[in-house]
């Protein structure tokens, strides 16, 4: 993970274009208040995208069927608002998600990559309108 901001960030939108460089996965993330409390939305292994939330361990709230490619270029945004999460790709909503389980409510904003790398040229938070 590449952290920045604050705890006190609640409600925001975050978005980059993330392009995968021999990666195993990549995404952004919100929320973050450390190594393992965030949520993240990833381009994930075995040509998924997923929704996570990582309390210590990771669970994933939402999948889906995502054919991403190495080297390609993909528009990534996550808006948390309260405890619902909203992903999108491309600006197309893929995912609508309520977390009432313990939700984070607070946090600042990563990048994240596992096994491997992956390229943004910024990365923009902004506060829902």
């Amino acid at each position: 993970l590449v952290i920045t901001g604050t705890r006190e960030w609640a409600d925001y939108a975050v978005q980059a274009e993330i392009t995968p460089h021999l990666a195993q996965a990549c995404g952004i993330a919100a929320r973050v208040q450390g190594l393992r409390r965030y949520y993240a939305l990833l381009l994930a292994p075995n040509g998924q995208l997923r929704l996570i939330k990582v309390l210590h361990t990771e669970q994933v709230l939402a999948e889906t069927d995502f054919a991403w490619e190495l080297e390609q270029t993909y528009p990534l945004k996550l808006e948390v608002e309260a405890n619902r999460l909203r992903a999108f790709v491309a600006e197309q909503l893929v995912f609508d998600v309520v977390d009432a389980d313990a939700p984070l409510l607070s946090g600042g904003i990563a990048l994240v990559v596992e096994d491997g790398r992956c390229g943004t040229h910024a990365v923009q938070v902004a506060p829902l309108a």
